[in-house]
């Protein structure tokens, strides 16, 4: 009989042996989804300024992430994952005096040959739904 101790608990990883996130980046949910979806957030641990190495933008390739499944589509959702960036309306404050401006969002995710490249910047998180071929 084997004491608890010298019991070995299988282990899994979702990524592939040795990759590793950038260093200022850390996976805050990866929840899967029905069929073949799966909701990733990541968030830039350093704010601008804190750290001279650190504290710039991080750049994460999903099919560096999740090697060995072919991801079929990438969406960005808003932070709590409810709804499409792309359908959300931004708020237009009207300010007296002043003319309203809106501010449109820069961010993508960069597509070439078959990969999902993401940008983020200090303490900035994002959250992305990845639906993969079955």
């Amino acid at each position: 009989e084997k004491e608890l101790n010298q019991i070995k608990a299988p282990q899994y990883s979702a990524f592939p042996p040795g990759y590793e996130l950038p260093p200022n980046i850390a996976i805050i949910t990866l929840q899967e989804l029905e069929n073949q979806h799966t909701l990733l957030r990541l968030a830039h641990l350093y704010e601008v300024g804190e750290d001279d190495k650190f504290s710039v933008p991080a750049t994460v390739d999903f099919q560096d992430l999740f090697q060995g499944r072919k991801i079929e589509e990438v969406v960005e959702l808003n932070l709590s994952g409810a709804q499409k960036l792309s359908e959300i309306k931004p708020l237009v404050w009207q300010v007296e005096g002043e003319e309203s401006v809106i501010h449109k969002s820069s961010k993508r995710i960069e597509t070439k040959n078959g990969q999902y490249i993401v940008e983020l910047a200090p303490m900035e998180i994002r959250t992305f739904e990845l639906e993969f071929d079955g």
